[in-house]
């Protein structure tokens, strides 16, 4: 770069890509070198298209739409859930309004539900998204450009999902805390009932571990650390924050959205928060896994998710104490000492009817049928026995014939299916039987 006394658009794209190094701390650093760098107005839509090339077939309709702007109002005040808006744009059942307090899917958080009033007809909210500055809204019916709308968003939703990012962010934090610098975030995806989130780790967590993190979490939220969320210079960002900035990707646009927990976690992000951690009220982490090489999956909930989540367990424990009869003391000692007690006497179970079976056979009737030895079996035998029972005569390559009275069936079992034929010719008048080693009849009892 030196060499040619420039860098060029390629070289940007290069440096953000694999250093995450934004153009404009670029030609800050090159400026003091002299090395002239011209970034295009468009540089992150050029990065998006680079990552992402759109396919000729694939058109979104609205880029054939001119450029309309939305005020995002979650970005003023999480707490806005009823709003006035202007149909900007109208088309099928999606609309572009000129100010919306949905969110959009975005940064693992999915879009908020709800409805719009229009000329007094409630109008579902199926879907919301994001194209440059403007917000779709999917509905469940057309509204007619110019229209003006009342808009509500599900509260409970939400607040649930503010809730789960805002605790994906304190869980990140803590865990670099605890666990090392190693700790970046791979991956997340918030829920309503529970959500998720990757990290880079060289082991599996032990319940230590996670009991470790849920008790620092805990610390946290009782502290009522503040959640302070704020746009930033790319630059002055970076350079305060550093590039774990970016953990949860890097986002388009010129300016920066920081959200911090005070001394736990600073991130990029465009997610709606909490004003603090004391809100979350209280995390429960459901399971840890290693999704592959370096990779852990914390599966978490939180905030009114978490206490559903505990008392759905405790509900399933009461049941278990009542199913055991077992009332106090340990359960999951006296659940495996049920358990083992099962399993003793499924050995002792599967002793009698082996014993039965060999009794069977060695008791069994000799009788001589179109040229060939049958063994004939009488009595009334349980499903299991005759289970393990023709198991056990199928080994023996002989001719077998039991006649069951507990169910009114009778079975033949021979090494040659014709000879099987033979004996139900001579039984019964039915076609419809699928012929094999092993056949099977219901007959007709008074």
């Amino acid at each position: 770069m030196k060499k040619k006394n420039k860098i060029d658009l390629e070289d940007l794209q290069l440096l953000y890509d694999s250093a995450g190094i934004p153009p404009d701390l670029v030609r800050e650093i090159a400026g003091k070198e002299k090395i002239n760098v011209k970034i295009p107005s468009d540089f992150h839509s050029l990065i998006a298209q680079r990552h992402n090339p759109v396919q000729k077939e694939q058109k979104d309709p609205f880029e054939m739409f001119p450029h309309l702007k939305t005020r995002p109002l979650y970005y003023d005040d999480t707490a806005i859930s009823e709003f006035n808006a202007l149909v900007l744009f109208s088309s099928s059942n999606k609309i572009i309004t000129n100010q919306t307090a949905f969110y959009p899917t975005g940064g693992g958080q999915p879009n908020d539900t709800g409805y719009f009033i229009s000329r007094g007809k409630q109008v579902n909210v199926l879907d919301v998204s994001k194209r440059g500055d403007s917000i779709i809204h999917s509905l469940e019916s057309p509204i007619e450009e110019g229209s003006r709308i009342m808009g509500f968003v599900d509260k409970e939703r939400r607040r649930r999902l503010m809730v789960h990012h805002s605790s994906t962010h304190l869980i990140l934090g803590i865990m670099r805390a605890y666990l090392g610098e190693q700790v970046w975030q791979a991956g997340a995806q918030k829920g309503v009932e529970s959500s998720r989130i990757d990290v880079t780790f060289n082991r599996k967590l032990t319940e230590e571990d996670i009991n470790e993190i849920e008790k620092r979490c805990l610390k946290a939220i009782l502290e009522n650390r503040k959640i302070h969320a704020t746009f930033m210079d790319w630059n002055k960002a970076t350079e305060k924050y550093g590039f774990r900035l970016f953990e949860g990707g890097v986002p388009l646009s010129s300016k920066l959205r920081v959200v911090e927990i005070e001394g736990i976690d600073v991130e990029g992000c465009g997610g709606t928060h909490l004003k603090n951690t004391g809100e979350i009220g209280f995390l429960k982490i459901i399971s840890a896994e290693s999704i592959q090489e370096g990779i852990q999956r914390i599966t978490f909930c939180a905030g009114s998710s978490a206490l559903v989540y505990i008392q759905e367990n405790y509900r399933e424990l009461l049941q278990v104490r009542k199913i055991t009869r077992v009332t106090s003391g340990n359960i999951s000692e006296s659940v495996l000492k049920i358990v083992e007690d099962n399993l003793e006497l499924r050995k002792k179970i599967e002793y009698t009817i082996k014993t039965q079976s060999e009794s069977l056979i060695s008791g069994s009737t000799e009788k001589r049928i179109e040229g060939f030895v049958w063994k004939i079996i009488r009595g009334d035998i349980d499903r299991e026995t005759i289970q393990f029972l023709s198991k056990l005569i199928m080994s023996r390559n002989e001719n077998f014939i039991i006649l069951n009275s507990l169910d009114h069936s009778l079975v033949t079992i021979s090494p040659e299916p014709s000879r099987s034929q033979q004996i139900l010719n001579i039984l019964t008048d039915r076609t419809d039987l699928k012929i094999g080693k092993y056949i099977r009849i219901q007959l007709k009892h008074d």
